[in-house]
This record gives structure tokens, sequence and C-alpha cells, in this order.
């Protein structure tokens, strides 16, 4: 019995090797399928890439989890909306750092500041794509970059980085835990947060440390500035407001579970969301509570504000995006279908530009929610938030790849 049981085991086991080894000649299979058709694609050759992309296994169990369980057809017709934007010269130019690309896009003086997962932070010019240079910082970036004076201040895995714009030459270097936290400048400090729930605020210039606060709790959310008063959340569900010059705290607020996406401070108000689904409006004052409604999913990123309307991304399987009125949190429209967002909105000249884990670039109408265009990547757009400037929306996808799209191309009334 025992002999038996032991080779009925080793059977099974044997066939468990088999198994697995046959789904990751797939997974290597169909990615490279896939890649090969998206790669057609981008070089304007529809047809082909719609050819190539019959032979990818929507079934397979990782393209299932990111694209594939939206079915094959909503693929292919992705893959003819963005054929077409292409043609139309809606692509203004990428570039390829090999690694995925998870960090978001500022601009200074016409040029693009991104990092991505690869370790670097690149500096791009904004109308022609060219590299101008890119500065190595050790490890993955998924931050957002911020300006002071000659220099551009970005967080990494491993900390925060002074580099001079002009050439890309680091100038300081602070230490921190695990960094997902985007920086902020209030006066002549620029303020970082740490994964395990430390705020500092350091001399823009010289590096030096000015003061510091402890949250309690673990920290990813970015930062909002309004006049002397610095807002942020953690993974407690807490927001806080510290007085920026010195650190000294202000208020608390418990919202609900983690939160991950900054602040948006707009009027007297400052809007935030988290993880449960709680969104709420609090006094930026004495963080008194002015509204708080429960949306259908959690919200990862941070909010955006257009004409009195507050616009928050939600991360569920098919994916939404709701503009809610500012004073009152009543719902004014929302859009579904868009993939999950862990990305966050951002509107320029009365458009949305917002990233899902679809892979689509999205431009809609701010004033209704309408679709106007998306635009489909590689892979997904994970934390990457959309930057509307120099005539461009620039955008970071987990293909490894950095997009820019203009955005005066086919133009649509936005009444």
């Amino acid at each position: 019995m025992s002999g038996s049981f032991k080779r009925s085991k080793k059977s099974n086991l044997k066939w468990l090797a088999v198994a697995v080894a046959a789904l990751t000649a797939l997974y290597f299979f169909n990615s490279r399928i896939h890649s090969a058709a998206y790669n057609q694609l981008l070089d304007g050759d529809t047809d082909k890439a719609l050819h190539t992309l019959k032979f990818v296994a929507a079934w397979e169990p990782n393209f299932n989890l990111h694209r594939g369980y939206r079915g094959k057809g909503l693929l292919e017709k992705s893959f003819s909306e963005t054929g077409g934007l292409i043609r139309a010269g809606r692509l203004a130019w990428t570039v390829k750092t090999g690694k995925p690309v998870s960090g978001s896009a500022a601009v200074s003086d016409g040029s693009v500041f991104i990092g991505g997962n690869d370790g670097h932070l690149y500096k791009i010019d904004a109308r022609a794509g060219k590299v101008l240079w890119k500065y190595e910082a050790g490890k993955d970036i998924e931050t957002t970059p911020v300006f002071f004076k000659e220099l551009v201040f970005v967080n990494s895995h491993g900390g925060l980085h002074a580099v001079r714009i002009e050439d890309g030459k680091r100038v300081w270097f602070h230490p921190t835990s695990w960094n997902d936290s985007f920086p902020a400048i209030s006066g002549g400090n620029v303020v970082t947060g740490e994964q395990k729930g430390v705020i500092t605020a350091l001399d823009a210039v010289t590096g030096r440390v000015e003061w510091r606060f402890e949250s309690g709790a673990e920290m990813q959310s970015g930062f909002a500035v309004y006049k002397d008063l610095l807002f942020f959340g953690n993974s407690a569900g807490v927001m806080f407001a510290l007085r920026a010059r010195d650190g000294k705290l202000i208020w608390t607020h418990r919202l609900g579970t983690d939160m991950e996406g900054a602040p948006l401070v707009s009027g007297e108000a400052v809007f935030a969301g988290c993880k449960n689904g709680f969104f709420a409006a609090l006094s930026v004052t004495d963080g008194r509570e002015i509204w708080l409604r429960k949306l259908d999913g959690p919200v990862e990123g941070r909010p955006a504000e257009y004409e009195g309307k507050v616009i928050v991304g939600i991360y569920e399987r098919r994916g939404s995006l709701v503009a809610l009125d500012a004073r009152t949190g009543a719902l004014i429209w929302r859009t579904t279908g868009t993939g999950p967002i862990e990305s966050s909105p951002m509107v320029s000249d009365g458009v949305i530009y917002v990233g899902s884990h679809y892979g689509w670039l999205l431009a809609l109408n701010a004033r209704t929610g309408r679709l106007m265009w998306r635009f489909l990547t590689g892979w997904d757009i994970d934390k990457s938030i959309p930057l509307a400037a120099e005539g461009k929306v620039v955008v970071g996808s987990m293909d490894g790849r950095i997009y820019a799209l203009n955005t005066d191309v086919g133009k649509e009334r936005k009444k």
C-alpha cells in the first residue's frame, strides 16, 4: 500500500512538473507573439499586427490576468483603434528603457523628466523624443520628479536624489527605506516620505535635514502643499496636516484603510480616497469632514479637479472614472469600462488623461466623461500619471516604453 502511494505521488509530481513546464513555455511563446504583434502596430502595419494577434492565446493565465479577460474581440478592436491613431499622427515618439516604467513625468524648460524601473531618471527633449541624459539612481523609480532652482529631485527605492537639471550630475543623496512617495517642494525645503512612515524635510540646496515626523504607519502617498501646510496619508488610513516649515502636527483625520494616492487641495478643501472606497472632502484648516462618499471600489491614485468637479479613478475589474461635485460629493457623471485605474487622472484644456491596467491611455471630455480616444500601449499602465505639456501627453507603460502622444491631432469639441 505504501509503495503504491509513493508511486502515485511520484506520478502526480511528474505530471505537475510537465504542466508547469507547458504553462511556462506557453507564457513565453504568448509574450513573444503579443510583443511582435504590438511592434508591428507601432510600425504602422495594423493589418499585419492583427494577423499576428490571432495566434495569441487570450486564455493563457498571465495574459488573461492583464488584458485577455476582456476577450480577444476587445483587444483586436483596441489594436485597430490604436492603428488609426498612429496613422492620424497621434503618436509623437517613444523611448524604450528595457524595463517597466512606473514613474511619472514632469516638465521643465522644454524637457521631460521621468524615471523607470530600470533605475534611471531620463531627461528627454519633449518635442523630438531625444534622450539628453540619463541618471543612474541604482534602484527602481516609481515616483514623480520635482524641481527647485537648477535641481531636479526624484525618489528611488533607495532614497532621494538631487540632480543637476543641466547635465544629470548628482549633487546630493539622502538614503531612505523603500520609497514610492513622490517628493514635494515647500519653501526652500524638499520633503520626502518613506515606506516605514517617516517624513523628512531637507534643505533643497544642501540636503541638510531640517525636520522629521513619524506617522506611525507605512506611507506611500505623495504630498499636497497648500500655503504653509503639507497633507499626506498613510497605510492606516489617516490623513495628516503638518506645518511645512517645521513639521508640527496641525490635525489628523482617520478616513478608512490604506491611502496610496496623494491628496488634492482645491479652495478650502482637501480631497482624498483610500483602498476601501471611501472618498472625502476635509477642511484644510482643521480636518473637519465636509462630505464623505463610498465609491464602487478602491481609490489608489490622486484625484484631479476641473470646473468644480473632482475626478476620481477607481480600481476594480472593469474600471471606472467618476466626477463628483466638489461642494457636495454628489455624482455628476460616471464612465465605466476604462480598465482598473491605479494611476491618477490629470486634466488639461478640458480633457482628462488617465492610464489603466488594461494598457490604455484614455482621453475623456472633462465636462461629460465621454471617451474621446484611447491609445493601447504594449502592456499595463501601472502607477505612471500622464503629463500634458509642450503639446504632448507623456506616460510610462509596463512594456518598458515612455510614450508621447500629440494632444492637438483631430481635436474634438469639449462642449
